[in-house]
């Protein structure tokens, strides 16, 4: 969700209040008028009074105009928050495909930053360094490519249950079993997880680098 929809909504609800405010200034205007003018006509009572029935009708629209499009803004900004993710944030990053490329590739990374302010696209790094020893590559990427990894230990994900987890001393995500997810007792909030293709029987990985598979993997 770009926040020029949230701009959008918060300039209408801005213009809106405009509007009401001048009413409010019309209708302080015309108390000031009856209070110190009350010899009128009956004819010119009539339009007064015809008048201030159509700009009371008018500012009851406005008021409820102006209540929808606060409620409407709600769910808005509740998932700009909910998209949102800070710098530095760790994040399972989906590599754009190429040629050779026949799978998803997922890869541990940080965000860097938001573009232009939208939630919904990223410069993401990865978190290896380049060949030649430098910061590592950067790409800009929409946040279906991105899954934001906990920042706290959690165990949700039972056993044998399909999961990507980052396999030991690489910064790859692969598709692997949970084999015995983390214990209440268990200080190391470790999984042991089996690898697709590995020797091995299992490997244990870090809560905080075992996510849901993707929709779309199976």
């Amino acid at each position: 969700m770009a926040s020029s929809e949230v701009n959008d909504k918060i300039a209408e609800i801005n213009d809106t209040k405009l509007k009401i405010n001048e009413l409010v200034n019309y209708f302080n205007k015309f108390y000031q008028l009856i209070s110190l003018n009350n010899n009128f006509s009956l004819e010119k009572f009539k339009k007064i009074k015809l008048n201030y029935q159509l700009k009371s009708n008018q500012l009851k629209v406005l008021l409820e105009k102006e209540t929808e499009l606060v409620n409407a803004l709600l769910p808005v900004l509740d998932n700009y928050k909910t998209n949102y993710l800070e710098p530095d944030h760790p994040v399972a990053f989906k590599l754009p495909k190429n040629d050779q490329s026949v799978e998803d590739q997922w890869i541990l990374a940080k965000i860097i930053h938001l573009i232009n302010n939208d939630s919904s696209t990223y410069k993401v790094q990865d978190v290896e360094p380049s060949e030649d020893g430098g910061p590592g590559q950067i790409w800009e990427t929409h946040i279906d490519s991105i899954i934001a990894l906990p920042k706290h230990s959690e165990s949700q994900h039972k056993a044998n249950t399909l999961v990507l987890g980052l396999y030991p001393d690489t910064t790859s995500f692969y598709r692997a079993t949970v084999i015995q997810p983390p214990s209440g007792n268990d200080n190391r909030a470790a999984y042991l997880l089996r690898f697709e293709d590995d020797d091995a029987p299992f490997q244990t990985v870090s809560s905080e680098h075992v996510i849901s598979l993707p929709n779309g993997i199976h």
